[in-house]
């Protein structure tokens, strides 16, 4: 969500952003040419639909969340089966799905990497799947009517608890973010407390 808006942002303002000005040579700073913003508009994305079950489901879930059973939940956060995603936690980071969540509420300042985007994303992430452009593009093919029932449902049935570890999840996942691109700017002589680095 924060790269979202940082791209929001960027793109409105026409603001070089870090990554831009360390590698000049990849990314060229430039105003976007209208012709080719008309190439491409919203009407042209394919539209999905939510399936008559799914769309069941997520009204129920926002009528009456108490009733959605983990099966449910999982179904509609996106995630796998309750079994399976125990698994897969297990496997990945030796804590259960559980353990993970206190683990981020109570000291997130211990998560790694994988354990943050695990709380975010689900045990079944894969590194090597473009989540977050994939999802991002689902979201956009949907009908808004849909995409609010979607996202009505998936907050319906999140517990305060999940919200709080998802945050600091979040959080952490944001800090490491600027960490290792202060450490990559350092390397090759940038100073991100200078313009155009601090206009980010």
């Amino acid at each position: 969500m924060l790269l979202l808006w940082v791209l929001i942002i960027q793109s409105t303002l026409n603001w070089p952003l870090p990554y831009q000005a360390l590698f000049p040579h990849t990314y060229q700073l430039r105003k976007p040419d209208k012709s080719e913003h008309n190439k491409t508009t919203m009407t042209q994305l394919p539209t999905i639909q939510i399936k008559p079950e799914m769309r069941d489901l997520y009204q129920k879930a926002v009528a009456t969340p108490e009733t959605i059973t983990h099966a449910e939940k999982n179904l509609i956060i996106g995630r796998p089966p309750p079994d399976e995603e125990e698994r897969l936690c297990l496997a990945k980071v030796n804590l259960t799905v559980p353990q993970l969540r206190e683990k981020a509420i109570t000291h997130p300042e211990q998560l790694t990497p994988l354990e943050a985007r695990i709380i975010m994303h689900g045990a079944g992430y894969d590194p090597a799947q473009h989540w977050a452009v994939d999802r991002l593009e689902k979201s956009l093919s949907m009908r808004k009517e849909d995409r609010n029932l979607e996202l009505d449902a998936r907050g319906a049935v999140k517990t305060r608890d999940e919200l709080r570890a998802w945050m600091n999840a979040e959080d952490r996942l944001a800090a490491w973010g600027k960490e290792r691109l202060e450490e990559l700017a350092a390397k090759r002589g940038h100073n991100l407390s200078k313009w155009p680095y601090n206009r980010w």
